[in-house]
């Protein structure tokens, strides 16, 4: 069976199944290397403090999406005037 035919079979399968699935898969795969999991971690830590301490701002979800969205659309315009050239 190759793997478009497994992902078809997996999307007729309910939410939790799915998500099931996907742990099972998630945790078959290589496992991270101690020192960048403690890396990830104090990054995060420093992001929060920095949060906490007035030094680092947010967006909200929405805000993000919408950024995004732009940006996106300003690659695809980007990516279109160069095909053009």
């Amino acid at each position: 069976m190759d793997a478009t035919t497994i992902e078809s079979e997996a999307m007729k399968l309910t939410d939790e199944e799915r998500a099931h699935l996907a742990s099972r898969l998630l945790s078959s795969l290589s496992p991270v290397p101690e020192d960048l999991k403690e890396a990830w971690v104090r990054e995060a830590d420093d992001r929060m403090e920095a949060f906490h301490k007035g030094q680092l701002t947010s967006e909200s979800g929405p805000e993000v999406l919408e950024n995004a969205t732009h940006a996106r659309r300003g690659i695809g315009r980007l990516i279109g005037a160069k095909r053009q050239d």
